[in-house]
């Protein structure tokens, strides 16, 4: 049986809906205010100078344009195999939790966690748990 993990802000911190959200997203991008006023065009270029980035973390309405610098560079050498999302902990309390198989629920369909990196950070680490 697939674990799938809902959705759990759709609605609230982004659009619920596919077609909104895509909205949204392009919003963010063509923003010349705030975001980078460009859609990103993936270059395929071979290996990679950017291994990662940090975007904010709060409603598309209040952050997506300052998030969209962030996935333009990204994008801007070529489309990532993986992306790991990483979760804010509001509380403090625990151990840092690592779904290792499994989905995450998306407006824009469902994706697939990557078990082999996953089980990697499992045994590499002391302080993440699955």
């Amino acid at each position: 049986m697939t674990i799938t993990r809902k959705a759990a802000h759709a609605g609230s911190f982004y659009p619920r809906y596919k077609p909104d959200l895509l909205r949204a997203i392009e919003g963010s991008f063509l923003n010349e205010r705030f975001g980078p006023g460009e859609l990103p065009k993936s270059l395929d270029k071979e290996g990679r100078t950017i291994i990662g980035g940090i975007s904010p973390h709060a409603g598309y309405t209040y952050s997506g344009p300052a998030a969209a610098y962030t996935y333009l560079n990204l994008f801007k050498e070529r489309i990532p195999d993986t992306i790991i999302i990483l979760g804010t902990d509001h509380v403090g309390y625990g151990s840092i939790a690592l779904m290792k198989e499994g989905k995450w629920e998306t407006p824009l369909g469902d994706l697939e966690i990557d078990s082999k990196l996953a089980n990697d950070i499992l045994e590499l680490s002391d302080l993440v748990k699955s």
